[in-house]
């Protein structure tokens, strides 16, 4: 099979062909190869008894080009082995899963073919002619519902993981039965066709650090179990002093991470850059500013080359202790340890120093968005930060002062990639509600729809304004200066209208600031706006400039802080 290298050259590599079981692929139960006159498929009526969640590598990464998708999947991010306790018998059924052959005139036909085909096993699992016992192989199933919630937050596209309690889900399998989906843009989710058994449900969302764990979750037969509404408020500090990239645990929003899975993509980083220092800027930096991978990798001198990435961020003052700085891995490769410095100062902790990262083949396996995902927050005293530009540093661990001679190496010596990078300060706190029932003045109202009916507690009514001419402004007063960290509103008839507006905040109503400008906003939908949390505000303000159709309005407004 031929795949691609860092130039998008073809080169002769297995590891190009796997693929992610997670939102970005489009048929999770469809896998194989084809050409325009022949195509072998795997079909795969579930993924339950597969080894790994939603952020699993899958695909012929190992072995025959026809190892796909089965039991444990050798590769990247494979996984620890399992032990059965004393006495204990174990018994798990692997499939049953189809080998599908078709044949056509275009390899795009033969695809969608055994697509629809994979479509038509999943709707019928599980397999009524299979001829094993219901307490082994479950034909009577349960579903689970409900809809996920986080306060100020959106939850759109949050993947569900269904499991055993106490489990590493990104492994879990190998013993167990796994499930998973992805909640819709309201953050409601439907997990069926589970098997009878209590589990504990587990679940992440685009744009939020942690997860969310909720145990005891029952699941009876020919039953569908509404979770209700499911709120989590992850716990956060009092001032997020910058964030690069989303939490999401994917490279993918970085440079090169939208790339196709390719050999040497690593090479990149280090043709472009030589050995030159990374520097981000918070505030005018983009996220293709910040490479998906930072590699040790060999130059043409013969050495390998471990670079310095920095961030550049400006402080109007010292923030409260302590500070914490989260490093949320992607993937990390070769034992790849990382060292971080604040304006200079070694802060990794002591055990990092002699305790690498954990080693999951993805990057040197040529992953691009993912591997094993991993979590480092590093807390450190907020005296080592001053008002004005302040650096935090990384560097990647090298192997001593090693060379190499011949040909330059094929695969990076050490190697981390980038979920996201954020600098927290103060105390713990989770967000609050803080403009519900607050005064409120506007520009104008129309009629019934008066301003206070904007920050009400009710989607039932509405603030508008008495005329289409704009802009128009909502002022809402939350009585004392807090901290502000998101804002949501509820648009009127947010399906088919587009609103333009902009987020100033003040504390003495006169001199206001702009925090949030979409003033060239074209998209329908309720607004999320993430606002900076290093200083306090008392007013809030939203003013419209423009709308696709009638006057500026909306629901509800909803400002969230401490």
């Amino acid at each position: 099979m031929i795949g691609l290298n860092y130039n998008l050259k073809p080169t002769w590599t297995k590891y190009d062909w796997a693929v992610y079981s997670g939102p970005e692929t489009s048929s999770l139960n469809t896998f194989g190869i084809a050409n325009d006159q022949y195509g072998i498929w795997i079909l795969n009526g579930s993924q339950e008894y597969l080894n790994g969640g939603p952020t699993k590598l899958r695909g012929a990464v190992q072995g025959m080009g026809m190892n796909i998708n089965t039991n444990e999947n050798h590769g990247s991010g494979e996984g620890p082995d399992q032990t059965l306790p004393t006495g204990k018998v174990w018994q798990k059924i692997y499939g049953p899963y189809l080998v599908y052959a078709n044949t056509g005139t275009s390899h795009t036909a033969l695809l969608q073919d055994a697509q629809t085909k994979g479509a038509q096993e999943v709707a019928a699992w599980p397999y009524s002619w299979l001829a094993v016992s219901e307490s082994v192989y479950p034909r009577n199933r349960g579903t689970i519902t409900g809809t996920l919630k986080i306060p100020g937050q959106s939850t759109a596209n949050a993947q569900i993981v269904v499991a055993d309690p106490g489990m590493d889900w990104i492994f879990q399998g190998a013993m167990n039965y796994i499930y998973s989906t992805q909640a819709d843009a309201n953050g409601h989710f439907t997990v069926p066709k589970l098997r009878p058994h209590t589990y504990t449900l587990y679940a992440y969302v685009p744009g939020v650090l942690g997860d969310y764990q909720l145990g005891n979750v029952t699941v009876t037969a020919n039953t569908t179990t509404d979770l209700g509404t499911l709120t989590w408020n992850p716990p956060q500090q009092q001032q997020r002093l910058f964030r690069v990239g989303t939490p999401n645990r994917s490279a993918g929003e970085f440079r090169f991470g939208n790339l196709p899975r390719q050999f040497g993509l690593w090479f990149r980083y280090y043709d472009e850059m030589g050995s030159d220092e990374l520097t981000y800027t918070v505030g005018s930096s983009t996220n293709d500013d910040w490479y998906y991978a930072q590699p040790v990798v060999a130059g043409p001198d013969g050495l390998y080359h471990s670079n310095k990435w920095n961030i550049n961020f400006n402080l109007p003052a010292v923030p409260p202790n302590p500070c914490t700085l989260t490093v949320a891995l992607a993937g990390a490769s070769g034992l790849g340890a990382f060292h971080v410095y604040v304006n200079g100062t070694d802060i990794s902790p002591d055990t990092y120093r002699g305790v690498y990262t954990s080693d999951d083949a993805a990057l040197y396996r040529d992953a691009v968005l993912r591997g094993e995902y991993q979590v480092y927050p590093i807390t450190f005293d907020a005296s080592l930060l001053h008002a004005g530009q302040n650096t935090v540093s990384i560097t990647v661990r090298k192997s001593g002062s090693g060379t190499y001679t011949g040909e330059r190496p094929v695969w990076p010596a050490y190697g981390i990639m980038y979920d996201a990078v954020q600098l927290e300060a103060g105390a713990q706190t989770t967000n609050t509600l803080l403009s519900q029932g607050r005064a409120v003045t506007t520009s104008s109202s129309d009629g019934s729809n008066t301003s206070g009916k904007g920050n009400n507690g009710s989607t039932a009514d509405r603030w508008s304004a008495s005329t289409s001419t704009f802009p128009q402004w909502w002022r809402v007063d939350l009585g004392s200066e807090r901290t502000l960290r998101s804002i949501v509103t509820h648009w009127y008839q947010n399906s088919t209208i587009a609103y333009k507006y902009k987020i100033e905040v003040s504390n003495d109503d006169a001199k206001y600031t702009t925090v949030v400008d979409k003033t060239k906003n074209t998209t329908p939908g309720v607004s999320y706006d993430t606002l900076p949390s290093t200083t306090k505000y008392r007013y809030v303000r939203v003013t419209v400039t423009g709308s696709s159709g009638g006057a500026a309005s909306f629901y509800e407004t909803q400002v969230y802080g401490d």
